[in-house]
């Protein structure tokens, strides 16, 4: 009965995610993984904090810029099984022609 004990690399994050710095909104994203930037489900955005119900939605670090999350992620869970990634290039680039 072995446990595997992984090396805190400062990307991971406690619930087994991690930060990703994404390009087209230029801000570090918590997602389930790296290739979650390219994923048809991938939706950032920041976080809006804790509801409650009766008193509604409260930041979860006072005095602190909002960090930014994927917004499926955060109110579905990721879904099982993960869609593959898409493309590896910017949105910016898709669907353009040379």
């Amino acid at each position: 009965m072995g446990i595997e004990v992984k090396e805190w690399d400062g990307n991971q994050r406690e619930g087994g995610g991690m930060r990703i710095r994404d390009k087209n909104v230029k801000e570090i994203v918590d997602v389930s993984d790296k290739d979650c930037l390219h994923r048809p489900c991938y939706w950032p955005r920041p976080d809006p904090g804790v509801f409650t119900p009766g008193i509604g939605y409260r930041t979860r670090h006072p005095g602190r810029k909002p960090d930014w999350l994927c917004g499926n992620r955060e109110i579905r869970g990721c879904p099982c099984p993960k869609p593959p990634p898409e493309s590896t290039q910017p949105t910016s680039e898709k669907g353009v022609e040379g």
